[in-house]
């Protein structure tokens, strides 16, 4: 039973997923269904917390960032290609950016194509 609901700022999560190779979307899927049946109770391997309420959702080397919003919600903010060990600064400024605009009413969030 699916209990939280993924929504995306812009279009983050389908562009990067439509980006992914077919093996990496297979296990995006998995550890999404997992993701929105534990929600903040989700641990690693699928789900690692990185700074200030922002967390990844661990698929390969691909990492789609994310953070939970209200009325069990988990909002999908910046998708990168991970190429070193850890998740690079600059992008999880990026993505607390994108959750300031969020938080802010600067956008409205949109529904994923792949729930």
């Amino acid at each position: 039973m699916i209990s939280w609901v993924p929504k995306q700022y812009m279009k983050a999560w389908d562009q990067f997923y439509q980006d992914c190779d077919e093996e990496t979307q297979i296990t995006l899927d998995s550890r999404l269904d997992l993701l929105l049946n534990l929600g903040n109770q989700c641990r690693r391997p699928v789900s690692a917390h990185l700074d200030d309420g922002i967390f990844e959702l661990r698929a390969k080397n691909a990492r789609i960032l994310f953070y939970f919003g209200p009325e069990k919600t988990i909002i999908f903010l910046l998708g990168i290609i991970k190429k070193k060990s850890k998740v690079p600064p600059g992008d999880i400024e990026t993505a607390k950016r994108n959750r300031k605009k969020i938080q802010q009413g600067e956008v409205e969030l949109n529904e994923i194509n792949n729930p």
